[in-house]
Parts: structure tokens; sequence; C-alpha cells
């Protein structure tokens, strides 16, 4: 994890125009310096952009699926997760501001990378937990057997679900989505 080692607020976060070649999560003060995807990444996050996007729009719902907004988690904290569900509403109403959701999003989904798996399996999942985010999903490509993980929100915490292989992964949030882990990991742009 590589930090600028000066500690910010939210506040700060939001208005710190002076890196726009590169992104950074803040944790708890801590700007923390995201490394660029693979491009497996990149394909995995469209195709769920593309799959939710259809869903959202066969269902006439008024959400929308959004790869590069943010979430914040915590008082200084704020997380770029790979993909966010959120009402459309919500976007409106940021039009002209900093993309990043002061609440919660309906489904976060996060692509592991080797560096990123503590991140994404313990610390993000306990922050999106606690802000109440209804549906986060965790695709895990780095493993022999790939995986989804579906952490859907009950009574407070999640229960967790993991997919691998041809299984059609299962949404609380989408019930008819139909969907594999072999799908995602095949994923193309």
């Amino acid at each position: 994890m590589v930090t600028t080692g000066k500690k910010i607020t939210f506040e700060q976060y939001l208005t710190d125009g002076d890196r726009p070649d590169q992104r950074y999560e803040l944790v708890r003060g801590d700007l923390v310096l995201m490394t660029p995807p693979i491009f497996q990444h990149i394909f995995i996050t469209k195709f769920l952009e593309r799959i939710f996007d259809a869903e959202i729009a066969r269902l006439g719902l008024p959400w929308i699926a959004l790869k590069a907004a943010g979430q914040r988690t915590e008082i200084d904290s704020s997380r770029l997760p790979d993909l966010c569900i959120v009402p459309m509403e919500a976007a409106e109403v940021l039009r002209y501001s900093p993309a990043i959701f002061k609440l919660p999003a309906l489904v976060v989904a996060e692509i592991v990378s080797p560096g990123s798996i503590k991140d994404d399996c313990e610390d993000k999942l306990k922050e999106y937990q606690a802000i109440a985010v209804v549906e986060y999903w965790i695709i895990d490509p780095t493993r022999k057997d790939p995986r989804v993980t579906v952490c859907t929100l009950k009574n407070e915490t999640y229960e967790q679900q993991v997919f691998r292989g041809s299984v059609p992964i299962i949404s609380a949030t989408f019930p008819e989505l139909e969907v594999s882990v072999d799908q995602i990991m095949a994923a193309k742009l």
C-alpha cells in the first residue's frame, strides 16, 4: 500500500485536483495510491457493467451501474469500487460535484487483484457492511478456482455465498440475473 504520508479530511479529498493521472482512495485520512488494473480486470468490469445495465433496463428500475464513482465509507474514508449500482436520482444530484456517493450504493462489486486480497475481502467488506451496502460482490480471478462471493446484508451483517464454475450466481438484488463465474472470467471487451 503506497500512501502520500500526509493525513487529509474527506472534504480535502473531494477538492484535491493535483493528481489527475493517478487514482487514490482515502483510507482513514491517508491517500492510498491505486495500482493500474490488468486487462482482465477491465474486461470483467465492463462485462458486469453491461449485464447489470441490461438487467436494470429490463426491470425498468431507476438505477445505474457506474465504473468510476466513489463510495464514502467512514468519516475520512472513500473507496473507489470497480463498479457500483446506485439510484439514478442520487447520480443526478451529484451531476456537478465529485462522483463520490455519501449514501450507500445498492450494490458494490470489487475485482480482486494479487495486491488487494486483504483489502477487498476484509477491509472493504467491513466498511461496506458498516454503511449498509445491501449487496457486495467480490470477484476473485486470482485463485486457481476463480470465484464470486456475494455478500447480502441481513440484520446488519453480511451473509456470504460463494459461487464457482458454471453454477448461476444468486443475487437478492437481481433474482432473475443469469450469469456464472465462468462467464465473468471469460469476459471480453
